[in-house]
């Protein structure tokens, strides 16, 4: 925000006479070196050169999101600073943030794909000479373009809002979670039921425990007998916090999962003495166990 000093001679007012009517006026500018660079920089969008340029990059912590999330993130990003500086004199001047934030969504699209450029772009392009991401509703196909800015200009949708799509996909379960979760054998199309019927080998008798930092409840599968058996235990136990989902799935609090310290010999001797101590026996085996 500033005053305006401009020399610049129109007609306007009363009679139309000529007047400079943008002298001594309040305008809100877009501080582009202050705060756009920096948001670029600190979200690793782009980088600087050695000779001062600004060059777009891909973001690596974004990789692993599908095409859509990526491109939902850069939208809302986009999208949340034009309308900020919807009202903005210089608006024109998010031209050149609008060109970083593309190519750098493109950019994250090829690290993804590992292709090029320009391959990328013939992918999702529609056919019009725009590019987006298909995706499917209950609907039909849709397409996500990428986010014009000149669309926050001069709409009234001026607003301070900020989005927080990066959280909200940050805390989404990813698509690897999601084809754990379906229990489908990609390979052969098969469900994880109709294989628990084959042999499995000690390699593919598998146990996967997952959570994400929104959820407080974390999902455990698995085929170890003896892990299987205390959780169905516990379920019988728990009804309301442990929940079995199918044979080798169940559904547990997240702080019941847990890293302990491994034990030493010399605190295994120290419990073993402290058992006797106090006059603990251990069970005694039935007959013919082994």
């Amino acid at each position: 925000m500033c005053v305006c000093r401009s020399g610049k001679i129109k007609r306007g007012g009363p009679g139309h006479v000529k007047m400079r009517t943008l002298n001594g006026g309040v305008e809100l500018l877009v501080p582009f070196n202050d705060k756009i660079r920096q948001f670029v920089f600190t979200k690793g969008t782009a980088i600087q050169k050695e000779n001062g340029s600004v060059f777009p990059v891909h973001r690596k912590y974004m990789v692993g999101r599908t095409d859509l999330e990526i491109v939902s993130v850069y939208n809302a990003e986009l999208r949340g600073i034009c309308n900020y500086y919807g009202m903005a004199s210089n608006f024109r001047k998010l031209h050149y943030f609008a060109y970083l934030m593309e190519y750098s969504c493109l950019k994250t699209l090829v690290s993804k794909h590992k292709t090029s450029l320009s391959k990328t772009i013939d992918k999702f392009n529609d056919g019009r000479g725009k590019w987006g991401i298909p995706y499917e509703t209950k609907r039909g196909n849709k397409r996500r373009y990428f986010a014009n800015y000149a669309d926050c200009k001069g709409n009234g949708s001026a607003t301070d809002y900020i989005s927080n799509a990066a959280v909200v996909y940050g805390y989404a379960v990813n698509t690897l979670e999601n084809r754990l979760k379906a229990k489908v054998c990609e390979p052969c199309g098969t469900t994880a039921e109709r294989r628990q019927m084959m042999k499995l080998s000690l390699y593919e008798q598998e146990t996967i425990i997952l959570y994400n930092q929104a959820e407080a409840t974390a999902e455990v599968y698995t085929h170890d007998t003896k892990l299987l058996e205390k959780l169905r235990r516990l379920a019988e136990k728990y009804p309301e916090q442990i929940k079995k989902r199918d044979q080798q799935t169940f559904t547990v609090p997240k702080r019941c999962v847990s890293v302990r310290e491994p034990y030493s010999a010399e605190r295994r001797k120290a419990a073993s003495e402290r058992a006797k101590a106090a006059g603990y026996q251990p069970p005694t085996r039935k007959a013919g166990a082994k």
